[in-house]
């Protein structure tokens, strides 16, 4: 059970600061632009252990979190707690998690580890955050299988949106981040051997969506493949060693593509692909507005569409591989999808209203370019004269 107790005036300082100002950093930046109503982590936090947060736990990580922040933010003293009260804290932490951890109270290790992610990225503790990473994996694979189907969601909200905010960690010019710019992210997240912490991450990813398939699960799809094809871009093979890894990240890679492939196998979005295909290939003809508007509840599965086409191009540029049993479309096909999607987003004839149409450019922003980028690279081969040569576009189909 969370345990009850009456906090000090600093601990209650402290708390404050988190619910006020500190908590939308600790939460990250990540969900802000595809969180909707309660699904945040925040939410769940202050439902479960109540505004004061009554796992110790749980408490001291919002409490370590929030001291990262103001001193991100440079707040002035005495607001800062100084140097011995940090580690003070620090201490007490742990203390906390170990008989978190000795009582199996693997909530609290999972919210706990969490808030500690942040912390660490925050603050350039790239060694203590790959420790708290491997802690959040192994709470999350003994909750998935034993939590209510009703708090499912709470689980895949809190696994997309650390990897999202550790994918997205802003090089902030403090102290041991010089050291820590070129090293991908998967990097700073293995503490030991590379194959075992993919091994988990997958691992993870499979249990949540053997036990329902939603946004989340294609998310946290989207989010794996950002780790595997960024670590490739940042690490160039260089050695034996190397190649060994590049096959492991291809493979990691391929299993990812193929689950969110499926995605898109039902008949809703076989009759969405097919409206979508009626644009043809560019230049396109203009966007009327008989076309078959997206309504605002598909908005979220637009957009995985075009970043999954975004990540399969990535993919292809960067292993040079298009294996047909990966993913539904070809290359040719995923930039040409990539090229509709955003053709009918910038259309404003196929909104209702123009509210609805800057909530809709404003979810694609993020991705937008890196995908039209990529699209572009791929249909530059296929530019003649008088466009892109529709029978060329039938043979990749095919």
């Amino acid at each position: 059970m969370p345990d009850e107790d009456v906090l000090s005036p600093f601990e209650s300082m402290i708390i404050q600061y988190f619910h006020t100002i500190a908590s939308d950093w600790i939460f990250g930046s990540f969900l802000k632009l595809c969180t909707i109503g309660d699904s945040s982590p925040k939410a769940f936090v202050i439902r479960r252990f109540g505004l004061n947060l009554t796992s110790k736990a749980v408490r001291h990580a919002a409490m370590l979190g929030s001291v990262g922040v103001m001193r991100i933010l440079g707040r002035p003293d005495p607001l800062v707690p100084g140097f011995r009260e940090i580690e003070e804290l620090r201490g007490q932490f742990y203390k906390h998690a170990i008989a978190a951890v000795k009582g199996n109270c693997y909530v609290e290790i999972l919210y706990a580890s969490y808030m500690m992610c942040r912390f660490g990225g925050l603050n350039c503790k790239w060694e203590e955050t790959s420790k708290h990473f491997n802690g959040f994996l192994i709470a999350f694979e003994k909750l998935i299988t034993l939590m209510p189907s009703g708090e499912l969601e709470s689980l895949k909200v809190l696994y997309a949106s650390v990897l999202g905010d550790l994918n997205i960690v802003p090089p902030l010019p403090r102290v041991g981040w010089t050291h820590w710019q070129h090293i991908s992210t998967l990097t700073r997240l293995t503490s030991g051997n590379l194959s075992d912490l993919i091994c988990a991450l997958m691992r993870a990813a499979d249990l949540a969506e053997t036990r329902a398939t939603c946004e989340w699960t294609a998310e946290i799809r989207l989010q794996l493949l950002q780790l595997f094809l960024g670590h490739e871009t940042v690490n160039p093979v260089s050695n034996f060693d190397a190649y060994d890894e590049r096959g492991l990240l291809i493979q990691a890679s391929r299993c990812q593509l193929r689950s969110l492939s499926l995605h898109f196998e039902s008949p809703s979005w076989q009759l969405f692909l097919h409206n979508l295909r009626s644009l043809g290939i560019p230049p396109f003809r203009e966007v009327n507005s008989q076309f078959e508007k997206p309504p605002s509840a598909t908005l979220a599965q637009i957009a995985t569409l075009l970043r999954t086409c975004s990540v399969n191009l990535t993919h292809i540029t960067l292993f040079g591989e298009a294996p047909s049993d990966t993913f539904q479309f070809g290359e040719v096909e995923s930039a040409l999808t990539v090229c509709r999607i955003i053709a009918l987003v910038d259309n404003a004839q196929v909104y209702p209203s123009p509210s609805m149409q800057v909530v809709h450019k404003l979810s694609f922003r993020r991705c937008r370019i890196p995908a039209l980028f990529l699209a572009g690279l791929i249909l530059s081969e296929f530019n003649l004269r008088e466009g892109i040569s529709p029978s060329r576009v039938i043979h990749y189909r095919s």
